[in-house]
């Protein structure tokens, strides 16, 4: 078994790359509405680019949630429980996968 600095139990937090997911997410959002506005305008070349925009995008946060997801150290002492913290994550992750 992998000893844990005590020190990196208190100092980690997984709200920072939390906020830096819904930033994504929040990117990601503006990017698809472009899109889409260029779809329904019949610019198919600008909807394509945006459209790769996305897909980067959405990856880049998937990236993001992984990281989340596997780096908080067991016995991490944080404001919630870790499951509600991966809930919220899952319900933000939704707004990229719709």
């Amino acid at each position: 078994m992998m000893r844990i600095p005590f020190l990196s139990l208190l100092i980690y937090s997984p709200f920072d790359e939390l906020l830096e997911h819904a930033e994504k997410v929040k990117e990601c959002a503006w990017v698809f509405q472009q899109a889409i506005e260029c779809y329904a305008s019949d610019k198919r070349e600008a909807f394509e680019e945006y459209r790769q925009e996305v897909n980067k995008l959405e990856n880049q946060a998937d990236s993001i949630k992984r990281r989340i997801r596997g780096h908080i150290p067991v016995g991490t002492r944080m404001p919630v429980q870790k499951f509600q913290l991966f809930m919220y994550l899952k319900e933000q992750d939704k707004v990229l996968d719709s």
